[in-house]
């Protein structure tokens, strides 16, 4: 496969192209965009673990994602520090990483600070409730004939009406719809990102109608991105030479920085609110390590201090065992980077610079980091109250989506007609639910579906779309009151 170029691939070129900037000032461009709109700003009121949390120390989506950049912003800085100690460079990609460190750094920064802006309310279990939701064929079978979509079942229909976009519902292609659509008020260019960081925010890279997760392949794990931003996408690749199912460089490091991130918050925050205790992990990662056969110095130094031997006790011992693991894996991930950079620059190179499934010794700084994620997982997300609020929130979500409902089974003519203010055959009721939907959610609609002069198929996917993009831009708190309110709990 032929190798990259950056220079190609960090560009301030973009879909609109009627403001002119420079290098570096594209990307702080982007980088405001995105800190002064509302999706990023409702992410102070989205769970990272804990939903409906009243205690502010307690971190948020927008806490989190601030807390990731910064890991990104260490990456990409240790990866600099490598290329620069390299004598007699001649490598013309490492020399423009130099000649454009800054930009590099903004654009991680921005992909690392949007990464978790398409995610639902409730989180992960909110992403699976919707496509739990889409999933029920005989209700989506049952709608698409009200609709007058289908007048009988056909084994096409799924493909027809794209309904993979839902069953497959997750946070990361709706943050690409966020960038290219919702958020513009035309409804088509979004917030008008270059190229470059719209390569850079796409984590998977398979995606659209075809989708298929193929074995061995990280970056086909999950759905990259819906059927609706295809064109986009595409669009986005051939402007920076990127081929099909490839990603872009800088997003190895997001991804890294993600996942060193997490994995200490999530327990940082389970200790604030006396889930679990340091020592519940420190016992379970000395329980779970043969400390003779290691010999890594930073596996070695981690369980000295898991064991209550201090370096610094002007800190909690939790604070240096998270300050030193999360300085190992930067620099691991560094590492690895500057490693795979020939492979990374030929697409080539395609699992996490953070693969903790790899080791299976005791010598890796990635086994601390899979068995941190172990805890996480059995006894911070497994938890009684996390799990009863999570349960909370799925009777929140379908709720929403159930009452929903009846603006997805009118025909394309009596929703257009709405749309347009016409006479139209809709329910009271649905009239009224339609007049809830944001005028920014209604005007993607309206752009996608006048663009491609859509079929009746390819309407009611946008239809979804149109709801969804609603739906999963609530904080956890607004869709309980709003469940409330249609549910009449609540009047306000």
């Amino acid at each position: 496969m032929e190798e990259c170029s950056l220079e190609k691939m960090i560009t301030y070129k973009k879909v609109d192209t009627r403001s002119k900037y420079e290098l570096f000032d594209a990307f702080l461009s982007d980088k405001g965009r995105l800190i002064y709109s509302a999706p990023f700003r409702r992410m102070q009121q989205k769970a990272q673990v804990f939903s409906l949390e009243s205690n502010s120390a307690v971190r948020s989506r927008l806490s989190h994602s601030l807390e990731v950049a910064h890991i990104g912003s260490y990456i990409s800085h240790a990866i600099s520090k490598k290329i620069k100690a390299e004598k007699n460079l001649n490598d013309i990609n490492k020399s423009f990483w130099l000649e454009n460190e800054l930009s590099i750094n903004t654009i991680v920064e921005t992909t690392c600070l949007m990464h978790d802006i398409g995610n639902p309310p409730f989180g992960h279990f909110g992403e699976s409730t919707i496509s739990e939701w889409f999933g029920d064929t005989d209700k989506i079978i049952s709608i698409l004939k009200k609709a007058e979509v289908i007048s009988k079942s056909d084994d096409n229909i799924p493909y027809k009406v794209g309904i993979k976009d839902f069953t497959l519902f997750d946070g990361n292609p709706q943050a690409l719809r966020i960038a290219t659509k919702i958020q513009g008020e035309d409804g088509l260019t979004g917030l008008n990102f270059t190229y470059t960081q719209l390569a850079a925010s796409l984590k998977y890279t398979h995606g659209g109608s075809d989708y298929k997760k193929i074995d061995n392949d990280h970056l086909s794990s999950k759905l990259g991105f819906f059927s609706t931003e295809e064109e986009i996408v595409n669009e986005t690749n051939n402007a920076l030479g990127i081929p099909k199912n490839g990603r872009h460089p800088l997003t190895f490091i997001m991804e890294a920085a993600d996942d060193i991130s997490y994995c200490t918050s999530d327990i940082d925050d389970g200790i604030e609110n006396k889930v679990v205790t340091e020592f519940d992990l420190f016992k379970f990662i000395i329980d779970n390590i043969d400390e003779s056969n290691t010999t890594d110095a930073d596996v070695l130094n981690i369980l000295k201090i898991c064991k209550g031997e201090r370096t610094n006790k002007n800190i909690s011992i939790f604070t240096e065992f998270k300050t030193n693991l999360s300085k190992y894996l930067v620099a691991r991930a560094a590492t690895t980077f500057y490693d795979k950079f020939p492979e990374i620059m030929k697409f080539e190179f395609r699992e996490p610079l953070l693969n903790e499934k790899k080791p299976d010794d005791n010598n890796d700084i990635l086994s601390i980091l899979r068995l941190v994620k172990k805890f996480t997982r059995n006894k911070i997300f497994n938890h009684k109250d996390v799990e009863l609020i999570e349960l909370s929130g799925f009777s929140i979500l379908t709720g929403i989506l159930n009452y929903y409902t009846p603006l997805l089974e009118l025909s394309k003519d009596n929703f257009v007609a709405l749309l347009e203010n016409q006479q139209s055959s809709a329910s009271k009721v649905a009239a009224r639910l339609f007049r809830t939907l944001p005028s920014k959610c209604v005007n993607s609609y309206k752009a996608s579906l006048n663009k491609n002069n859509s079929d009746k198929y390819q309407e009611w996917n946008l239809r979804c779309h149109l709801i969804i993009d609603y739906l999963s831009g609530m904080t956890d708190q607004y869709a309980l009151e709003f469940f409330q309110s249609l549910a009449g709990i609540k009047v306000k």
